[in-house]
C-alpha cells in the first residue's frame, strides 16, 4: 500500500539521517551588549556522510546573528564527531534568549528534536555577579531543576532590586518606572 510505503521512506530517511549532541556551550551567560560564543559538538549517528556543502547546521527559530546555517567544515562519516562554533550579535537587553538549530541536508531538516542553545544576558549592573550566577546554574543543572530559566530571571531581578533598591512588577519591569510614566502623563496634563 501507499502508506507502508510512505512509513518506510520516513523510517530510511530516520535511519540515514540522524546527529546526537556530543557537547554543546550550556547556558552561557553574557552581560549586556556583549555577544556569546557558542559551541556545539555533534556525531554523525546515521548512515549517511555528511559531505561539506551538502549539509548543513540550520537555525529554526532566533538565530540572534545574521548566519542562519553553519557550513560543515569537512566531511563526517558515521560515528565521526564534528565541531561547529559561531558567534552571536551584540545583546542589547538583559533576559534569556532561546535558539534552535538542526542539521539539514540541503532544505531538508534532520528528523527529531531540535538543538535548544539559551543564552542568558544579564544587565550592565550585574556584571561583577557573572560567575555566582553561572556557579548557581551549574548548582541548577546538578540538581536537575526543570525551570532554569525563571529561576535564572527571578535571580537578576532579585540581585537588581538589592542593587538599586527598588522592587519590581509581576513582568519585570521596575516599579519607579510606572511613577515615572505617571509623573510624566500627569505633568503634561498640568502643562495644558
Amino acid at each position: 500500500s501507499s502508506d507502508g510505503r510512505g512509513v518506510a521512506d520516513a523510517l530510511l530517511v530516520f535511519y540515514l539521517r540522524t546527529a546526537q549532541v556530543v557537547e554543546q556551550t550550556q547556558w552561557p551567560v553574557i552581560v549586556q551588549k556583549e555577544a556569546a560564543t557558542i559551541k556545539v559538538t555533534l556525531q554523525n549517528t546515521g548512515a549517511d556522510t555528511w559531505k561539506a556543502g551538502e549539509y548543513v547546521f540550520v537555525n529554526d527559530s532566533n538565530p540572534y546573528t545574521s548566519a542562519t546555517s553553519i557550513s560543515l567544515p569537512y566531511d563526517v562519516k558515521p560515528g565521526e564527531t564534528v565541531s561547529l562554533e559561531w558567534t552571536t550579535d551584540k545583546f542589547p537587553d538583559w533576559g534569556v534568549f532561546n535558539s534552535q538549530w538542526r542539521m539539514a541536508k540541503g532544505e531538508n531538516r534532520f528528523p527529531g528534536e531540535a538543538i535548544k542553545i539559551s543564552i542568558i544576558v544579564i544587565p550592565e549592573e550585574l556584571a561583577q555577579k557573572k560567575e555566582e550566577l553561572e556557579r548557581q546554574i551549574q548548582l541548577w543543572i546538578e540538581e536537575q531543576k526543570k525551570n532554569i530559566e525563571e529561576l535564572i530571571i527571578e535571580y537578576v531581578k532579585r540581585e537588581l532590586q538589592r542593587q538599586l533598591g527598588c522592587p519590581f512588577s509581576a513582568v519585570g519591569v521596575p516599579l519607579w518606572a510606572y511613577a515615572f510614566v505617571a509623573w510624566r502623563k500627569w505633568h503634561g496634563r498640568q502643562r495644558r
